[in-house]
């Protein structure tokens, strides 16, 4: 039996856990984003900081399972066509999955040995930011380009316009930080709901042509 068919998208049990599988992968990174901000605030916040960032988690992963459960209602195998088109986006994901990383251990190399280390998480977050370009194009996501635009500028204004340093609550923060680890995480949920929601169309149209 084929997979149903929404536009020239092939919709199957395997399609919709791959859709679940980026909702999973978003909701690890994006937690610990928050994670990171939430540690740079030195306490404060806490612990009611800890637990919206594992509540948002948690919604994540309930959706992720939902959608597991619903495309059992769908074809589970995909079109010769489409297991096609699955194991080249496979290949193509790998490579920029790899590229990230080895660029991500180029820019700690280069920053320790230039001594700037604070220069971290700002290049952390552009690098990422800039592997969901190819990302949209290769799974045809809108939202990875806008999750891919957000986290550039994200890096981009925090390194320009942001003071390194500052105080609160009578002791000093780590700025760069904090805003680059709620403002990632907040990137990242929205572009895991984003996945979330555009998987639960395409179960919807599916069932309701089948």
């Amino acid at each position: 039996m084929e997979s149903t068919s929404v536009g020239n998208e092939p919709v199957s049990a395997a399609r919709i856990h791959g859709f679940a599988s980026g909702v999973f992968l978003v909701t690890i990174f994006s937690t610990a984003w928050a994670m990171v901000g939430i540690g740079a605030l030195n306490g404060i916040g806490q612990p009611w900081l800890e637990i919206i960032a594992v509540v948002v988690g948690l919604l994540l992963v309930a959706g992720g399972t939902k959608l597991i459960r619903s495309s059992r209602q769908l074809p589970g195998a995909r079109s010769e066509k489409a297991d096609k088109q699955h194991r080249e986006r496979t290949r193509w994901f790998r490579a920029t999955f790899v590229t990230e990383i080895a660029l991500i251990l180029s820019a700690l190399v280069i920053l320790r040995a230039l001594n700037r280390v604070d220069l971290f998480f700002p290049a952390i977050v552009l690098i990422v930011g800039l592997h969901f370009f190819p990302l949209g194009y290769l799974f045809q996501i809108r939202a990875h380009y806008i999750t891919a635009l957000s986290l550039c500028a994200l890096a981009l204004i925090t390194f320009l316009v942001v003071p390194e340093h500052v105080g609160l609550a009578g002791q000093p923060i780590a700025a760069w930080q904090v805003i680059i680890g709620f403002g990632a995480a907040l990137v990242l949920w929205g572009d895991g709901f984003a996945l979330w929601q555009r998987a639960r169309s395409l179960v919807s149209v599916a069932q309701n042509s089948s």
